[in-house]
């Protein structure tokens, strides 16, 4: 079986999305020919930056690995994949988990902001093979575009995350007695809240005048006076539940039970290109989606064309309990596609990754 020396800044079995991806893809490539084998970069990263190449040299040699292959962000973790494959003469793949230098968090007049640049330049001219996931926030010509001298056989967009098929097939469904609208996730002061969601769902209550026990809009995750404030005027108290955090195992029977599910993306522009994790979870879990974003937004468009849900803009409270009612009383044809599921699985991924891995394997070394 060959390997890869996975270079990240988080471990497996650590908490946080990023860890269980990465433990998923472990497990997933092993069964397609290859075992991923970590090398953990220390905190901080300045000061600690020899330790990791050594860290990582000394895995690397452990394992005796065919393939380097560094994901970032944080940016440092290109220069040290660059350093190892190098020192280890092995092919390197360069994986973009976020944009390093064109990311809207970044400040594009900061120092780091360049010193980003130079390590991206450094990746997308040193690397044998340079990949990225559809669904992160950039173009899909973007380095094509401002590398037009690197040759574009060297960049290649995997495959949407997706969503573990066998994890939500063999999950139990959970069981309402009332139409149940669940909202899974965090919410960001100023710019993802679910103000509109709950205007929205009061008119609804309003047009239709359910009973309090006759359905059910719960939140699972982060909650605020605010928010709780805003239920209380809108007089939604008897239909609205909250919710701690669950682990994700916990999570996946009560998005299977739900009749709704809920996405919240906001209008800001730097939101445009964004397909968050809670998606393939939504998907996965084949409950309608209610998405209250921009309908010019990338994950808008994205459960429009597949007929995942409807997307409403969060001005527009009219169209969102229009949305609520053409999900609840089955209005809205849910698609029923096999295919549609099989594209955006993660084994889909994991498949072309695989292939991907094969092909960088087969590479020499042009330095030595």
């Amino acid at each position: 079986m060959k390997k890869v020396l996975l270079i990240s800044n988080v471990g497996l079995g650590n908490k946080g999305g990023r860890s269980e991806k990465f433990t998923t893809r472990k497990r997933m490539l092993q069964d397609r020919g290859w075992e991923v084998v970590v090398g953990r970069v220390p905190e901080p990263y300045l000061p600690l930056f020899p330790y990791a190449i050594l860290k990582c040299l000394y895995i690397g040699l452990k394992h005796d690995v065919d393939v380097v292959n560094s994901v970032s962000n944080p940016f440092n973790l290109q220069l040290i994949g660059y350093v190892v494959s190098r020192l280890l003469h092995l092919p390197w793949l360069v994986e973009f988990r976020d944009p390093m230098v064109d990311n809207p968090d970044r400040d594009p007049n900061a120092f780091l902001t360049k010193v980003a640049a130079w390590v991206e330049s450094l990746a997308v001219r040193s690397a044998d093979q340079v990949v990225w996931g559809d669904g992160i926030q950039m173009e899909d010509e973007h380095l094509e575009n401002k590398y037009p001298d690197v040759s574009s056989e060297k960049f290649y967009k995997l495959p949407f995350l997706g969503f573990e098929s066998q994890k939500f097939e063999s999950a139990p469904t959970e069981t309402y007695d009332a139409l149940t609208i669940t909202y899974a996730g965090s919410f960001y002061d100023g710019w993802i809240e679910p103000y509109a969601l709950l205007e929205g769902f009061s008119e609804y209550v309003e047009k239709n005048e359910p009973e309090e026990n006759e359905l059910t809009l719960q939140f699972y995750g982060d909650w605020n006076e605010e928010y709780q404030e805003k239920v209380e005027d809108l007089e939604l108290t008897g239909f609205v539940e909250t919710h701690d955090f669950v682990p994700h195992d916990e999570i996946i029977p009560v998005l299977k039970g739900s009749d709704l599910v809920v996405y919240v993306g906001g209008d800001d522009p730097e939101n445009r290109l964004s397909i968050p994790s809670k998606i393939w979870d939504y998907m996965g879990a084949k409950t309608p989606i209610l998405a209250v974003v921009d309908p010019s937004f990338r994950v808008a468009r994205l459960i429009k064309e597949n007929n995942f849900g409807i997307a409403v803009h969060p001005d527009d409270t009219e169209g969102i309990a229009d949305a609520i009612k053409a999900i609840l009383s089955g209005e809205f044809d849910y698609t029923s596609d096999k295919e549609i599921f099989d594209e955006f699985s993660r084994a889909h991924k994991m498949d072309v990754l695989a292939r991907v891995l094969d092909s960088v394997s087969s590479y020499e070394d042009p330095f030595w």
